[in-house]
């Protein structure tokens, strides 16, 4: 999906990005045989995952686009009713992971 995709671009595996089914099926497949591939994906995701867990600002940039995308999708697939109670679940998940954080 578009959140494995935004994760792909962030730590420089877009290797394991598919187009199709089978494409997926296909890289999946060559990823798992493959450990020279699997040792190269480990050592990007190891050396880029700063950008996920260390610089927020610009991974919360890119968090937030995903979100603008994904909420207007959300929107014209399944409606305005759906999406408001999705984003109060949302809120009331942030608000819960505040709250356990601070404990």
């Amino acid at each position: 999906g578009r959140a494995g995709l935004m994760f792909c671009k962030l730590l420089d595996t877009m290797e394991c990005v598919a187009d199709s089914v089978e494409d997926y099926v296909k890289k999946a497949i060559t990823i798992a045989n493959n450990g020279a591939l699997r040792q190269s994906i480990k050592e990007k995701i190891l050396m880029n995952n700063a950008v996920i867990f260390e610089n927020h600002g610009a991974a919360a940039k890119d968090f937030a686009k995903f979100l603008q995308v994904s909420c207007s999708w959300w929107t014209r697939a399944a409606g305005i009713g759906r999406f408001l109670r999705l984003l109060k679940y949302i809120a009331h998940l942030g608000v819960s992971a505040c709250r356990n954080s601070i404990k």
